[in-house]
């Protein structure tokens, strides 16, 4: 049986059954073939409002927060003693190969990629978080970092068989479709979210190693689109704009910070 971790009206967070082999959550038997449940992905991205990725370039460092969202690691939840609670992570999606520039974000305008390798390259452990579930989409969550909490979690490894991310002899690839609690099938997307806690070099590295990119990223809150998630209980978000415009915003205010006495460095950046 596979582990519920949580569950409330349209939202579930669970992990699959353990045995003596982790299940597999791709919907294809294991003797067929897998590998068009996959989509190959080579840099992970992190998404940000104008303002706030100004004041990552500003202190030229990507900073980690306590988790807060509905999770299994979501601070509240947790009991003192337990190392977890204290996590402060950088969250990131995949960037899949072929993925179109003009699909609309939700979770803001500037977008920070990095390499993929990073992954492999910088820190040691992974842990299996949850998986999140809703009607729509399906979330497996990866916690990487070069602590160890294997006292608390459940660890997690990228060569294994049809997981939710997989390194091959052909790159990093991402599970696009999942079957749901218990077997049940998902009709909808399923992505993969890394938190990766970093230490105060990892933060600096991070930032250097960065291309920015822009999304176009809209409050619409018409049925089925997407809208800005941080700012639904501000009301109307503040950057809600086209990529093009948010370029132009991003580079006026990214200019007034240099003019005003700030040293930034030159940063990698793919323009509209």
């Amino acid at each position: 049986m596979d582990e519920d971790l949580f569950t409330q009206i349209n939202l579930q967070l669970w992990l699959p059954g353990q045995t003596d082999n982790e299940r597999t959550i791709v919907p294809t038997k294991p003797d067929s073939d897998s590998a068009k449940y996959y989509c190959e992905f080579t840099h992970i991205t992190r998404t940000l409002h104008i303002s706030d990725a100004l004041n990552v370039c500003k202190n030229q460092k990507l900073e980690p927060r306590f988790i807060y969202s509905p999770s299994s690691l979501k601070r509240s939840t947790l009991p003192k003693n337990n190392p977890c609670r204290n996590l402060r992570v950088l969250w990131f999606r995949t960037m899949r190969v072929g993925h179109n520039v003009n699909t609309p974000s939700r979770y803001g305008n500037v977008q920070f990629a990095v390499n993929a390798n990073t992954l492999l390259e910088h820190w040691k452990y992974y842990y299996f978080v949850d998986i999140r579930s809703t009607p729509k989409y399906s979330a497996s969550r990866i916690l990487v970092t070069n602590n160890d909490y294997s006292r608390y979690l459940r660890q997690y490894d990228p060569y294994q068989y049809d997981g939710p991310w997989k390194k091959t002899d052909s790159g990093y690839m991402e599970l696009i479709k999942c079957l749901r609690y218990n077997e049940r099938e998902n009709s909808h997307k399923h992505t993969v979210e890394f938190m990766i806690e970093p230490e105060e070099s990892d933060m600096k590295r991070l930032f250097k190693e960065c291309t920015l990119s822009f999304t176009n990223h809209h409050s619409i809150k018409s049925p089925g689109s997407d809208y800005a998630i941080r700012c639904l209980r501000a009301g109307a978000c503040p950057s809600s704009m086209g990529r093009k415009k948010a370029c132009g915003t991003f580079m006026t205010k990214l200019k007034q910070l240099r003019n005003n006495g700030n040293h930034i460095p030159f940063l990698k950046i793919d323009f509209p």
